[in-house]
């Protein structure tokens, strides 16, 4: 039993001791006081009149509002404690939460089965659909010749060079596929808002400035080492392109559209990104760089100076992937060289 009153402290009477814990002066204000330790209890709630609640006052500890004043701001006052819950924070969607393009959700193994899916899907579906027009053509009453030199001319028609194309673009279609299901996972995160999208920093005017001038510089490049190195022999490449005849710009949008998009995304999207989990900055660079020169390399070979070229593209654009955290600007140095190199090759050709 309370001895004294929890309001003023004066000793309790008996009458006062039975009544309750605080004295016959306090007792309204104690009540309150008792009510509001208590906590919030069913039926209590805010009340109007007092501009408070057994909790206290929403906002601050200000009068109440007088009848007829100007209603007050539900705006929380600038003095109100609200710092132990942060700034607030836009929430976002289920499946969309961004994450760090070096520690992506996917891992080394996943990077590795893309890039040898792309790998395959370039070598086994061209070669895939000339056999069946080779084929169909049999079946039409072709012969097909034993000598090489006829064989060679055989593939070098353009209708083969179109079949090899078209075969191409379906390898790139099945290849994007593949990149979605992986840095989706099947469509439970957002593609578009993947962070290899983003290329934070710089203003749209300096953005242009770096893509032309890494351009500028690759060309540079190519330029000095033709001069040192001059190709040996003309490349499979230089043949596809001689005997396409109109297959050529068909192969120009190949190189400017489809082929930038999809080996950046694989290169330097997937794999790389797959390659950060387990190593180091610079060996990711160049296990990346040498796979990508790599593939290329048969429709070089022989042009040392073709060779060197593509592998310091290669190599460019590994690390602007590594210092700017996206594949944006990989895209745009790869569609602008290959746009100009297109342009090169068809004005020879028309």
């Amino acid at each position: 039993m309370t001895e004294t009153c929890l309001v003023c402290g004066r000793e309790l009477t008996e009458n006062e001791k039975t009544a309750g814990t605080t004295c016959t002066s306090c007792g309204t204000g104690a009540a309150d006081a008792s009510q509001s330790a208590r906590g919030l209890r069913p039926g209590d709630g805010w009340d109007a009149s007092i501009g408070k609640g057994p909790l206290g006052a929403i906002g601050g500890s200000g009068p109440p509002e007088s009848p007829g004043s100007q209603p007050r701001s539900h705006e929380p006052d600038q003095g109100a404690n609200i710092a132990p819950y942060g700034a607030y924070q836009q929430v976002e969607e289920p499946g969309t939460a961004s994450y760090n393009p070096d520690r992506p959700p996917w891992g080394f193994g996943a990077a590795i089965c893309v890039w040898l899916a792309s790998v395959a899907a370039i070598v086994i579906l061209p070669n895939f659909a000339v056999v069946v027009w080779l084929l169909f053509e049999r079946s039409r009453g072709l012969v097909i010749p034993a000598d090489q030199e006829q064989v060679e001319k055989l593939f070098a028609q353009p209708r083969v060079a179109l079949i090899v194309v078209l075969s191409t673009v379906v390898a790139h279609l099945i290849t994007l596929i593949i990149i979605w299901a992986v840095i989706t996972g099947l469509g439970r995160r957002s593609a578009l808002r993947a962070p290899e999208w983003k290329w934070i920093g710089p203003t749209p005017a300096a953005k242009f400035v770096f893509v032309v001038g890494v351009v500028f510089l690759l060309f540079i490049v190519e330029v000095v080492v033709g001069s040192l190195l001059p190709q040996s022999k003309e490349t499979e490449f230089d043949k596809l392109v001689k005997n396409a005849g109109n297959v050529r710009i068909l192969i120009a949008f190949l190189a400017v559209f489809t082929a930038p998009l999809v080996e950046e995304w694989v290169y330097r999207g997937v794999l790389y990104g797959g390659l950060r989990r387990i190593a180091a900055t610079w060996p990711s660079i160049l296990v990346v760089s040498l796979l990508f020169a790599g593939v290329h390399f048969p429709q070089y070979w022989g042009a040392w100076a073709g060779l060197i070229s593509i592998t310091f593209l290669s190599l460019t654009l590994t690390i602007i992937r590594a210092k700017t955290n996206s594949i944006l600007p990989c895209i745009a140095v790869h569609i602008l060289f290959n746009a100009i190199t297109s342009v090169v090759i068809l004005s020879h050709h028309y």
